[in-house]
């Protein structure tokens, strides 16, 4: 691999485009047509390489950091302020994108913690008869409200604090 294809290999594919358009315009070439972008880096490169190779072009740096293609019919010092207007910077290869930071999640909204039952409060049903549909296993520890008073009754009977909570929220019972 030549010097010329080393330098350009850093160079992104936007700025291989910028220079093979440059070198057409700065040396009035009419054989070779203007680019939008390149298909890939590689495909830059190989174009850039037929350029210098038909017209006699140079990869000149201006001591800025730029560089241009020129023809080797000009002296370097010769349009040097039409070089220096034409040139691309070299870059570095384009790191991998590292992610974003995530942002910090404010606290999380309080859903408030389960309500824990004391085994000493009292149960009150709210409605008459039992609300749930006969035969289910729900429907036999719903019963089991009406023959015990407190939540530690309820427990030992077979019933849930889950229970508790389903029934305080579709307000079949309160405790207190």
């Amino acid at each position: 691999m030549s010097l010329m294809e080393t330098t350009l290999e850093v160079l992104p594919i936007s700025k291989l485009a910028a220079i093979y358009n440059a070198a057409i315009e700065e040396n009035n070439l009419t054989d070779f047509a203007p680019v939008k972008k390149f298909a890939d880096k590689a495909a830059g490169v190989k174009r850039i390489q037929k350029l210098v190779d038909a017209h006699n072009l140079t990869l000149v740096d201006n001591g800025e950091g730029g560089v241009a293609l020129l023809s080797t019919d000009k002296a370097p010092d010769e349009d040097a302020e039409e070089i220096t207007l034409h040139t691309e910077e070299l870059v570095e290869p384009k790191a991998k994108k590292t992610k974003a930071p995530k942002k910090e999640k404010g606290e999380p909204k309080p859903r408030g913690p389960a309500p824990e039952f004391a085994n000493e409060l009292k149960i009150s049903v709210l409605v008459n008869g039992n609300p749930k549909k006969v035969g289910t296993p729900s429907h036999a520890r719903f019963e089991t409200y009406f023959a015990g008073d407190t939540v530690g009754d309820f427990i030992k009977a077979g019933g849930t604090r889950a229970d508790l909570r389903w029934d305080i929220k579709h307000k079949f019972i309160k405790i207190g």
